[in-house]
């Protein structure tokens, strides 16, 4: 697993900053998922940069999810994951979660939490990104010619929520 990877990485790294593009965090629990990035953003002294993704949907019908709460179940994900990083106790009642009492100590080294890459190809996926996220790496798979209309799609959503492009 990625997260497994990184950990043992960053014990043979001191400077280089270590992530992954991406992890399906949609598909397990987000408590989870918060507490094993906490636990490697300690191991590589806050040099973790965190890559996102909902997945595609043959993956969601592999871990037996439904497909058509992928985007919801992402969100929520993302929503608690930083809820629990920036918050002392978390309580999150969600169409697809239910979070009760649950925290996280130490707090992240990074403050308020490591920076969060969106990945995906569609115009969802963007939105996630300025609404949630520091930035977008996009999709593997996409065409130059794509990731530039992208890019232009990720501008005029910055823009709409006030957000400089330098913040992204």
């Amino acid at each position: 697993a990625p997260t497994e990877l990184l950990s043992y990485v960053s014990a043979f790294t001191s400077r280089a900053r270590l992530g992954v593009a991406v992890l399906l965090t949609g598909v397990g629990s987000p408590v989870h998922f918060a507490r094993s990035l906490n636990t490697l953003d300690h191991l590589c002294g806050g040099r973790l940069d965190i890559g996102l993704g909902a997945g595609e949907a043959t993956e969601c019908e592999r871990y037996g999810l439904d497909v058509e709460t992928r985007g919801q179940r992402f969100d929520e994900t993302v929503r608690i994951m930083k809820r629990l990083w920036t918050e002392k106790v978390v309580t999150f009642e969600g169409a697809v979660h239910t979070v009760r009492g649950a925290g996280l100590r130490p707090p992240t080294v990074q403050q308020p939490h490591p920076p969060l890459y969106f990945g995906g190809r569609v115009p969802a996926a963007r939105r996630r990104a300025v609404e949630l996220g520091d930035g977008f790496i996009g999709a593997g798979a996409t065409s130059t010619r794509d990731f530039a209309q992208h890019v232009q799609h990720l501008r005029g959503l910055l823009a709409a929520a006030g957000r400089p492009p330098g913040s992204f």
